[in-house]
């Protein structure tokens, strides 16, 4: 019965292994594309990671760090700039004020804002214990 499928389709053992290999040439482009658009997603995320770190703070690029902390810090980004304009009126109106982030850098430089400022603050981070939580936020 196989055998008067395969003359009835008009295929015979050449033509077989023709098509078996052009199904698997098929795949491999397939693989090829889905490596491809892989390695093109790769870049794209890479590039969305470098515009975040640009519109948090330009020190995120270790070329840009200028060394010792002063003005240039806070001139450098606009979020520090707005931060640093209403850090004095909160502080003042007795408020108190958190400032969260999901990159551990940026907690790094307001870190260095905050101590060049001299405010006084308890940075809490993913390498914080319960019990140090704790003990920090009942110091404050």
């Amino acid at each position: 019965m196989l055998a008067q499928l395969q003359l009835a389709s008009g295929n015979d053992d050449a033509s077989a292994s023709s098509s078996s290999k052009s199904i698997t040439k098929a795949q491999g482009e397939d693989e090829e594309q889905k490596q491809a658009s892989s390695s093109q997603w790769k870049r794209l995320q890479s590039l969305m990671m470098q515009l975040r770190k640009c519109t948090n703070h330009p020190y995120l690029f270790e070329e840009a760090d200028p060394g010792p902390t002063d003005e240039r810090l806070v001139e450098a980004s606009g979020k520090l700039r707005v931060l640093d304009r209403l850090l004095p009126k909160l502080q003042a109106a007795g408020h108190r004020c958190v400032l969260f982030s999901q990159f551990t850098s940026v907690l790094d430089v307001l870190e260095d804002y905050l101590n060049y400022r001299g405010y006084a603050f308890c940075r809490l981070d993913g390498g914080t214990n319960r019990v140090q939580r704790t003990v920090r936020l009942r110091g404050n």
